[in-house]
């Protein structure tokens, strides 16, 4: 009795856990999965726990497992049994099944599956394997807990599958923005920009020969025409982030110096070894972000200096942009909703995978982590 207790005890606990694992803002799907792997194998006490998902052309492979070290022969075996006639079709009519798999290796127990379905769609499943010794079987309870966990699990793969398909549109249309953009600035840099420039030459030639009081006039229009100018040059570094550079570490660099000049900020730069093993869909999506970040430091922070530190661990790169400025308002930082440019930053970072955290409060300054993966 006492041992039922504690068998429904850790079922529940296992659900809400998982749970848990859903809500968290910070988990990539691939860390999702891995955590309701272990949630499933700690909640049913098996010999071995398995989140296994279907590749392209049907078949199944094993992505994360949780027990005693799989050899190439237990992989093999499990594999087999998966991808035994009827099984993937017993999974995509929801059913939760368990399958002995006829002669058995010494040491291997049953294997429960559930499916990991939405709308149909097959994704994968969850697997529990029995202990060898038959000491513990796999009952309803058992099947109950995986169904639970496998629908979350499905529910995971599902949003990633979704992120992956607007990541590949968000790509092409990226770069087509960026062409437009590049465009765009070249044509005011070239254009209006080189005009206001001989003409804030031309009026303070006239300046030099004018009567005092006219001269004074001129004056005034030359300070007017420099602060266009100024508008103008901030705009087009807006519209531009494509700097030219290469690598990551000099393309943030870059942005920063830029930014400083026209801000007066006191700045400072570090990034870690390593950091620049980033392919171009990540660190285009970097720049983006941290070209914004900069320009509503430079526009509204009211800051004296600004700091950008880009450090790697493991698979992925974060960057941190600091100023001492005024701050945002908690409700912009917290959500992200409260201003169109913080919501689209969200927006790019979520799409390649990675995640954006806004630090802020009047008076506190700002501090924007943006945290991708290298390869997204």
């Amino acid at each position: 009795m006492d041992d039922g207790r504690d068998r429904h005890a850790r079922h529940v606990r296992g659900l809400v856990a998982a749970g848990d694992v859903l809500a968290h803002p910070g988990l990539s799907a691939r860390s999702r999965l891995r955590r309701l792997c272990d949630i499933a194998h700690a909640a049913v006490d098996g010999h071995r726990t398995a989140v296994v998902v279907t590749e392209e052309h049907g078949a199944f492979h094993i992505d994360h497992h949780v027990g005693p070290p799989l050899a190439e022969d237990d992989e093999t075996f499990d594999l087999t049994r998966l991808n035994a006639p009827g099984v993937a079709e017993r999974l995509t009519r929801r059913e939760a099944i368990v399958v002995g798999g006829g002669a058995q290796p010494l040491g291997r127990g049953p294997l429960a599956l559930s499916p990991m379905t939405l709308d149909g769609d097959l994704w994968g499943c969850l697997c529990v394997e029995g202990d060898p010794d038959g000491s513990q079987e796999v009952d309803d309870l058992t099947l109950d807990t995986l169904r639970g966990l496998a629908n979350m699990a499905a529910h995971v793969v599902l949003a990633e599958q979704l992120r992956i398909d607007r990541a590949e549109i968000l790509s092409r249309e990226l770069l087509t923005e960026q062409r437009n953009r590049r465009r765009l600035s070249n044509r005011l840099h070239d254009g209006p920009q080189q005009i206001l420039v001989s003409l804030r030459m031309r009026l303070q030639m006239l300046q030099s020969d004018a009567p005092a009081e006219l001269a004074a006039e001129l004056g005034v229009l030359a300070d007017h025409v420099s602060a266009a100018r100024d508008e103008l040059r901030a705009l087009i570094l807006d519209l531009d982030t494509m700097t030219g550079h290469d690598v990551l570490s000099n393309a943030l660099r870059s942005l920063l110096e830029t930014n400083s000049t026209m801000a007066a900020w006191q700045s400072s730069f570090h990034a870690d070894d390593g950091v620049d093993d980033v392919n171009e869909e990540a660190q285009l999506t970097i720049e983006r972000v941290v070209q914004e970040a900069l320009a509503n430091a430079r526009q509204h922070a009211q800051a004296s200096t600004v700091e950008v530190r880009l450090t790697r661990t493991d698979g992925l790169v974060t960057v941190v942009v600091a100023d001492d400025g005024v701050g945002l308002p908690a409700e912009v930082s917290a959500a992200g909703t409260g201003h169109g440019g913080i919501r689209a930053m969200h927006e790019r970072i979520w799409l390649v995978g990675g995640t954006l955290h806004i630090e802020s409060g009047p008076g506190r300054g700002t501090r924007v982590v943006i945290t991708a993966p290298r390869h997204a």
